[in-house]
């Protein structure tokens, strides 16, 4: 980079000046990156080049004091977090917020190379920025605005009380996950959800803790939506804000992670819960309770994104090729590359080019023609039969070495082959390392969807993989809700002292004790 950037700037009053001035930075270095030959990442790069020398600005060179904010609020937030050993690293990140901006921070915490702070500092931009003293200097549609407007909330089910409830069998209650999807995919904004708004599910044992917990994170413009459609199907479930993020790193030991992905192409089903002759949930919590109280954790987020008629409509297409003939390899590869080619035809139009012969196409697109494959066909119209939707599913585990934290991972990995249904489509998991390992912890603890790993999955696929789960007695760990919950009695009084207060389907009440009551 010629020179320094910021040998002349104004004090910024407001994070989206602070935004605009460092965006048009960016776009100056990107192009002089293009300039110096540079094709590939040049924004990213731009971008890295750009923060990289900001987040060496003093603070008073480039925030207005008016911003600044007293050391007494900065602790009150910092308070509200459980304490840790390296709590004072927390403080000294959120000072770095309040003086130089989100950016830089996160800049600070990534050169730090270290998940456990990583983290813990998600943690606590996320009660930051709930205090509402600071505005976020991202897009709405970013991945770091989309990450901290969430909030994590614990759901815990009662198990089954009576007869009635234990002869439905889990089948019904996965049946009933289906319909909590669909009624998910109202976050969607537009017809594919192009802007890819997204919730997560996760079931985690946290370093330091004995007790496994499923956990929902959801877009706060959203919660309402989530609490409507869980206590709709599941009408007995407590669900609980977590402020406290939990934290499954071993600091001092190994930690270790993967991505899951098919083994054949995505139009192909897995096994679903209909031909499972168990609970797919218990073999998956059977290895968390394996796992020591101090020094291990693990976790499974699957991150979760609406995707309107955009596979199924693909899937159709490719449906109807290996009807007439056409291998699902064939099938599968010669549509996405006709839209290539078909996009690339009319940049070839455009610019006036000519257009390849009618020929060569049809010989290129109407290769691998057979006998109908009969089985194939009723497959792919399996997967077809309800709404796909987008899924990363992330496994993580940390132990007091990276041999244990591996072998962790491994038999998390292995109770997904129970999903591998023959001559179709089964899981396989992508353990990364190096910067791609960081990028995951990353990406895993801001609960961060990735595009890359895309998992097209239809409803039946998604609630079979991961449901709520209910009467799983084999699960001692698995935390369960204690009692049942009901609503606030409609003549109960208004007046007198507040007893405590009745959360109801996302209604609080207070509840009171007037004078003629004692």
């Amino acid at each position: 980079m010629e020179g320094s950037f910021f040998k002349e700037m104004p004090k910024f009053k407001t994070p989206e000046e602070e935004l605009d001035y460092l965006r048009a930075h960016v776009a100056k270095r990107e192009e002089e990156l293009i300039g110096l030959g540079h094709i590939e990442h040049t924004k990213e790069n731009a971008i890295g080049e750009v923060i990289e020398e900001y987040k060496n600005v003093p603070a008073e060179k480039a925030v207005h004091e008016s911003n600044i904010i007293n050391k007494k609020e900065a602790e009150g937030i910092v308070l509200q977090l459980k304490p840790e050993p390296h709590d004072i690293v927390m403080e000294e990140l959120l000072g770095i917020v309040i003086t130089k901006g989100i950016k830089n921070a996160l800049s600070v915490v990534e050169a730090m190379g270290n998940p456990h702070i990583d983290d813990d500092f998600h943690r606590v931009l996320v009660q930051y920025l709930k205090t509402g003293q600071v505005a976020l200097d991202f897009r709405e549609d970013s991945p770091v605005y989309k990450s901290l407007n969430m909030t994590l909330f614990e759901i815990t089910l009662p198990p089954p009380e009576d007869e009635a409830d234990k002869s439905k069998g889990f089948k019904e209650f996965i049946g009933a996950m289906e319909q909590f999807y669909a009624g998910m995919q109202s976050i969607s904004i537009g017809k594919n959800n192009e802007k890819e708004n997204y919730f997560t599910l996760e079931v985690a044992l946290q370093n330091k803790s004995d007790e496994v917990i499923v956990y929902a994170g959801i877009p706060n413009k959203h919660i309402s939506l989530f609490e409507k459609q869980i206590l709709a199907f599941y009408h007995n479930a407590k669900i609980r804000e977590v402020t406290d993020d939990y934290n499954i790193f071993n600091e001092n030991g190994g930690s270790v992670g993967a991505y899951a992905s098919f083994t054949q192409r995505a139009v192909m089903p897995i096994k679903t819960y209909d031909n499972i002759e168990h609970d797919p949930m218990n073999p998956i919590l059977n290895v968390f309770s394996k796992l020591k109280t101090s020094g291990e954790g693990a976790a499974i987020q699957i991150v979760i994104a609406p995707a309107g008629d955009k596979f199924i409509d693909e899937f159709h297409k490719i449906l109807d090729d290996v009807k007439s003939g056409t291998s699902v390899k064939h099938a599968d590869d010669n549509f996405y590359k006709f839209n290539k080619a078909f996009l690339k035809a009319g940049k070839d139009l455009f610019f006036g080019h000519k257009e390849k012969k009618e020929e060569e196409n049809k010989e290129k697109y109407m290769k691998g023609r057979r006998a109908v494959d009969e089985g194939a066909v009723e497959k792919i119209g399996n997967k077809i039969k309800s709404t796909i939707m987008k899924a990363n599913i992330r496994i993580i585990a940390s132990g007091d070495s990276k041999e244990r934290a591996e072998a962790v991972l491994r038999e998390i990995e292995s109770s997904f082959n129970q999903f591998s249904e023959a001559a179709s489509n089964s899981f396989v998991f992508e353990q990364l390392s190096g910067s791609d390992l960081k990028k995951l912890f990353h990406d895993f603890s801001y609960r961060t969807f990735s595009s890359d790993k895309t998992l097209p999955m239809n409803l039946k696929e998604l609630a079979s993989v991961f449901h709520f789960p209910v009467g799983i007695g084999s699960q001692p760990q698995l935390k369960e809700a204690k009692a049942g919950i009901a609503p606030v009695p409609i003549e109960m009084g208004t007046e007198g002292i507040v007893l405590g207060v009745n959360s109801y389907r996302g209604r609080d009440t207070d509840i009171h004790m007037a004078r003629e009551d004692r």
